[in-house]
């Protein structure tokens, strides 16, 4: 019995020592820095928009420390996936007065493709508060290939 007790005391000890404390990140912190992403090539040419959820680990000073998509929609996730990971692991929150290490934030990604006659300053990506970023972009015309010159002697 007393050696139970002594266990339980030095696993309470280990537990409250442990610097793995992950804390949920609220809307009123601060992001410092937001970066848009590149509209995927791929995604342009074929047309395709859609909304991706990236989950972000932030440490104590603000910066992600890890990156990964957990919830889009069905045609959206695969080519979106790997620009907005990346992305995401580029932005800065505020740092952290707290005991917290970690904290834990979901940034959304939105990839819109407008139509084509949609002039340029609207096609700027639009941060909404307080962690979605809107991807405009026009859709690409596939790139045509035109017969060589013909030269004659």
């Amino acid at each position: 019995m007393k050696s139970t007790r002594l266990f339980w005391a030095f696993f309470i000890l280990v537990a409250s020592t442990n610097e793995m404390v992950i804390g949920q990140g609220s809307s009123t912190d601060t992001v410092v820095t937001a970066v848009a992403p590149v509209y995927p090539r791929l995604a342009r040419l074929t047309r395709t928009s859609g909304k991706l959820r990236v989950e972000v680990y932030v440490d104590k000073y603000g910066a992600v420390t890890n990156a990964t998509a957990i919830k889009g929609e069905p045609d959206s996730y695969v080519p979106f996936r790997e620009v907005s990971e990346r992305t995401a692991r580029r932005w800065v929150f505020s740092a952290s007065s707290a005991d917290t290490v970690q904290r834990k934030y979901v940034i959304t990604f939105n990839y819109r493709i407008m139509p084509n006659e949609t002039p340029e300053d609207e096609l700027m990506p639009i941060y909404h508060y307080p962690f979605e970023i809107e991807v405009r972009n026009t859709a690409a015309n596939p790139h045509k290939f035109e017969d060589p010159p013909v030269y004659h002697d």
